[in-house]
């Protein structure tokens, strides 16, 4: 834990990094990583009593911090990712801020964050106002940024009522993608190249 722990006197080395320094400093989910990734991720930001827990080795659905239980609302979906993503960054809010990498989100399958507590945000955004608006971004609350669509997360579990449905929806999209992909690939084997006259 707390490997990856950045305090005041960190951040003009912070700022100072360049693009792959600064990349190595993120902590970094993929849209397949585990829920626990996320929790154990997190806290290697952490001071060593802030550090998160799961309860259940097998089971990341309840996460401790500072030694109470929280009971994170996964929806057993490739959205599970935000939603604990989500409820580490409620838990933590009162001393903690959790960051996007401004490059990352939106654009990747695999998403950089940068947990710090709220006294060094504070700090970094007074000094160095535009660092801050070029590499990082605010998390918007009850995103799933891998999939386009609103979860739910800790103290929040009815954001989107409309889950369910929107998450079908999505699944129904990327089956209907694959299928596309699949004929196209297998029409382009069938045909010949324009060439190939026998």
């Amino acid at each position: 834990m707390t490997e990856n722990l950045i305090n005041t006197n960190d951040i003009a080395a912070l700022v100072a990094l360049d693009e792959e320094a600064l990349q190595e400093r993120f902590c970094w989910i993929d849209w397949r990583s585990e829920e626990r990734e996320v929790v154990e991720g997190f806290s290697e930001y952490m001071t060593a009593e802030d550090a998160l827990t799961c309860a259940d080795e097998d089971d990341a659905r309840t996460v401790v911090w500072r030694g109470e239980a929280h009971a994170i609302p996964l929806t057993g979906t490739g959205s599970d990712r935000y939603v604990m993503i989500h409820s580490v960054a409620e838990i933590v809010k009162d001393r903690y801020t959790v960051w996007g990498d401004a490059d990352s989100i939106g654009g990747s399958d695999t998403h950089g964050f940068l947990i710090l507590s709220n006294a060094v945000s504070d700090a970094l955004i007074a000094q160095h106002p535009a660092w801050v608006a070029q590499h990082l971004r605010r998390l918007d609350p009850g995103m799933d940024e891998f999939n386009g669509i609103r979860v739910p997360w800790l103290g929040h579990e009815r954001h989107n009522p409309d889950f369910a449905r929107d998450r079908a929806a999505l699944q129904d999209q990327q089956t209907e993608l694959k299928r596309m992909v699949a004929e196209a690939l297998d029409a382009g084997v069938k045909k010949k190249p324009f060439w190939k006259f026998w």
